[in-house]
């Protein structure tokens, strides 16, 4: 009923605002001078009428101009013919700003190009800055040029999406070194992955050490936290939003970078001068290279042969056509392929035997999407994306032992999961008047899961496959948002109604959203916002393991769609011009959580995987500050998080809440960038944050058992373990430091970027493990050890440390 009164709420505002008088329209793009790129998020500002807005994330922008008022005599003044005059201002980070005045005479085209800034002086200089942090009426959103995340010092020196997001208020990393983030108290699957507006399923390569994003290929990132608009939907805790640029049309550009691991290359020109053009990006790393040449081919003295292979590398492929075919159309062609390999095999020889032994995990991502930008008028915009996207996984352990021609023994395990999309969709953008804008959309998807399937192959015994049917399911959703000014007072208001279909269940959920900003001062604003989500499709996560064994599964039956309810106060403030400052505070629930049963992981032989599934809540507040300035000399930001998060399902821990793997007390970090020189760039990035959850015996002991065959006694091993997540591990900070020396020539560019990573050798930790520790009486002694002995062991729990101090250096050349 809540829901029913919040949408009649909204339909009253739409009427109301719909039958307003027309204006006159000015609309068009916003892009780079020098390559035609579309510029996301560059501010145009009518200075008279005391309006503005921003492009979206094609580039484009329309703004309502009012009309002149009539004067006494009931006429507006002749010598402008009924019409307007604007004074525009476009600005965009990096940019020089563009000032224009324009003759309103009817609605209105107009291309605008900006040129970048290349001065240290003009960067101090254009400090005017429009789509200021109190502007927006969104609040719990963060963006960070692409040019601040390529300098952030990173592990191996390779840029890095996720773990720049790693650094802002509200997002915290996972295990040590890995790009993986929780939002506000939410779980990886939780958050909306977008790349060119498609969902990506895995956002990690190399076990989560790197993004799926390669940065040399990126124009845009956007995180929202909370308060989602209308046009976001299908999961509970953030959206990311990565865009790709569209490639020059302009001129042929080349880039190639070289790292101490990891090496890529980035083509980007016209086809058609002005009219199409084309990006490729690919990197590739080469840790098998020093892998194989040191371990491979090892020849004992007892004539023995042991040859290891060991394949761990990854690779991805982004490619991008850009069509214009008229003012009106546009048409893109996005894709992205991704691959891991993680594959070791030892193959011993004797004179008369062999021995293999193997393991391997390789999962891949694939998207494509073709969009269709069309401007029927001035005041409309739609995009129409029809696109693919895919996640699989496969984990394989062989054994195998041959003497003479005869196979002795063999064993074998494969595990296989997969998810894949086909979706089409479609959004409107309409331009109401100078004070209202309307967004619609409808979207279809049409899932397919294998949970998993396992395989397995013992010599001797029957083969055995435990293998899930594949489930199909049908998602589908649309949306209405409106977004209104009233002078200080401003408003996005939004519903989504989303109906999913699986093979034995169907679920329909309608998610109020609301954003509201007042204006206090001409540079401050009180912000507050409330959404409630819904996401119908889950992982299944090892929490012990740091393997990407994921299982996504859809609701069906007896697993129901989780459910989300955030509100969110904040205050923001520009200061100087140049700092934007925030402080949000924020309180959420979760409903209908999974996670596996206790004793069930994803190898469990078990046919029906809905039996490994419990569901439970989960709860998250907190405390974010954040300043943060987004160019000049110095640049970056700094953020401190005070929050708690906490997970309670009736099947684990005896039914008691307890802390979130991830539930971090305090949290503070300083990113920075100073500009020594036009051509030099000292880089640092110091992030603390208290320990992460864990789960730890209280006690681990050994008991004898009688029955074994042959009269002997067997020794087992009890674990006895504490609450979940009752203890803490040490607190965890890291400093990185790095350098980077630009130089440009007549006829390409180059950097050097060289620095450290865990600059004073922090050992934070990455997993722990039980090391077994023999009694004293018979540590020394080579003798079989009596069962008194044998009962007395002991056993510690020991930190492991993965990163240590680490110097990178990467070089640069663009032509």
């Amino acid at each position: 009923m809540q829901n029913k009164h919040f949408f009649i709420f909204l339909l009253f505002f739409l009427i109301q605002n719909l039958t307003a008088q027309k204006n006159y329209t000015i609309s068009g793009y916003v892009e780079d001078e020098s390559s035609g790129e579309r510029l996301i998020g560059a501010a145009v500002y009518d200075s008279t009428a005391r309006i503005g807005t921003v492009t979206n994330n094609y580039g484009y922008f329309n703004l309502s101009i009012p009309l002149k008022p009539l004067n006494t005599e009931g006429v507006r003044n002749p010598e402008e013919s009924g019409t307007g005059v604007a004074y525009l201002r476009i600005s965009y980070i990096g940019y020089q700003t563009e000032r224009t005045t324009i003759n309103i005479r009817g609605d209105t085209t107009l291309n605008i190009k900006l040129s970048t800034k290349n001065t240290l002086q003009a960067v101090e200089v254009n400090a005017q800055k429009e789509n200021r942090i109190e502007d927006r009426v969104q609040m719990s959103q963060v963006t960070i040029p692409i040019e601040q995340i390529k300098r952030m010092p990173m592990i191996l020196g390779e840029a890095d999406v996720l773990k720049s997001l790693q650094f802002l208020p509200g997002v915290k990393a996972g295990t040590e070194g890995t790009s993986g983030i929780q939002v506000r108290g939410g779980s990886q699957d939780q958050n909306l992955f977008l790349l060119d507006g498609v969902p990506i399923y895995n956002p990690t390569h190399f076990a989560g050490f790197f993004s799926v994003f390669n940065a040399d290929a990126l124009k845009n990132v956007n995180l929202i936290k909370g308060g989602f608009p209308a046009r976001f939907g299908g999961r509970l805790s953030s959206v990311v939003e990565v865009d790709t640029k569209d490639g020059d049309k302009k001129k042929f550009h080349a880039t190639a970078a070289i790292g101490l691991l990891m090496s890529k290359l980035t083509l980007e020109g016209p086809i058609l001068k002005d009219k199409i053009s084309y990006m490729i990006s690919a990197r590739r790393t080469y840790f098998d290279i020093p892998l194989n040449g040191v371990l491979n081919n090892k020849v004992t003295a007892d004539g023995r042969t042991e040859d290891n292979s060991n394949n761990i590398y990854f690779y991805d492929i982004n490619g991008k056509i850009n069509a214009r075919i008229n003012d009106k159309n546009q048409l893109f062609l996005s894709l992205y392929q991704g691959y891991d390999v993680f594959d070791k095999l030892s193959i011993i020889t004797t004179a008369n035997s062999l021995s293999r032994n193997g393991n391997g995990i390789n999962f891949q991502n694939r998207i494509a999407s073709l969009r269709w930008n069309w401007q029927p008028t001035n005041r409309i915009f739609v995009n129409t994306t029809a696109y693919y996207s895919s996640y699989k996984l496969n984990f394989n352990n062989l054994y195998e032992y041959r003497y003479d021609t005869f196979r002795l023994q063999k064993q074998s395990l494969n595990y296989a999961t997969n998810v894949e999309d086909w979706a089409l969709k479609t959004d409107v953008d309409y331009l109401i008047n100078n004070t209202s804008k309307l967004r619609i959309g409808l979207n279809t998807i049409n899932h397919s899961f294998l949970p998993n399937e396992i395989k397995t192959e013992i010599t001797g015994q029957n083969d055995t496959t435990y293998s899930n049917k594949s489930e199909k399911a049908l998602e589908s959703d649309g949306y209405i948002e409106y977004e209104r000014v009233y002078k200080r007072f401003k408003t996005n208001l939004g519903v989504r109604a989303s109906y999913f279909q699986s093979e034995n269940k169907s679920y329909f959920a309608l998610q109020p959203r609301l954003n509201l900003s007042f204006q206090l001062s001409p540079n401050t604003a009180l912000k507050g916002s409330y959404a409630q989500t819904t996401q119908f499709i889950h992982t299944l996560t090892n929490d012990a393991l740091g393997l990407p064994t994921d299982s996504w599964i859809p609701s069906v039956s007896g697993i129901l769609p989780a459910k989300s309810e955030q509100i969110a106060l904040g205050f923001a403030k520009t200061i100087q011009d140049n700092y934007e400052f925030s402080v949000e505070t924020y309180y959420k629930t979760m409903n209908n959580l999974v996670a596996y049963q206790e004793g069930s992981s994803f190898l469990s032989p078990d046919p029906v995987w809905e039996r490994k599934v419990v569901q439970g809540n989960g709860e998250s507040y907190g405390l974010e500050f954040l300043m943060q300035k987004k160019e000049g000399r110095l640049s970056g930001w700094m953020s401190y998080t005070l929050a708690k998060s906490t997970r309670q399902f009736p099947e684990i821990n005896d039914g008691i809440a307890y802390p979130f793997k991830y539930d971090r007390r305090h949290e503070f970090s300083i990113v920075a960038m100073y500009k020594i020189r036009p051509n030099v760039t000292l880089s640092a990035n110091w992030f603390f944050a208290t320990g992460n959850a864990i789960t730890l015996p209280t006690s681990i002991y050994n008991i004898p058992l009688n029955g074994l065959p042959s009269g002997g006694i067997e020794i087992l091993r009890v674990i006895d373990y504490n609450k979940r997540n009752s203890y803490r591990t040490v607190p965890i900070h890291r400093l990185d430091v790095g350098v980077e020396f630009y130089k440009k020539r007549k006829n390409y560019e180059r950097k050097w970027h060289v620095g450290i990573y865990n600059a004073y050798n922090r050992g934070n930790p990455f997993f722990f493990q039980f090391d077994f520790v023999p009694s004293q009486t018979y540590r020394n002694v080579k003798t079989i050890p009596t069962l008194e002995q044998r009962l007395i062991d002991t056993y510690k729990i020991k930190q492991i440390n993965l990163i240590p101090i680490l110097p990178f250096v990467s070089f640069e050349i663009k032509y």
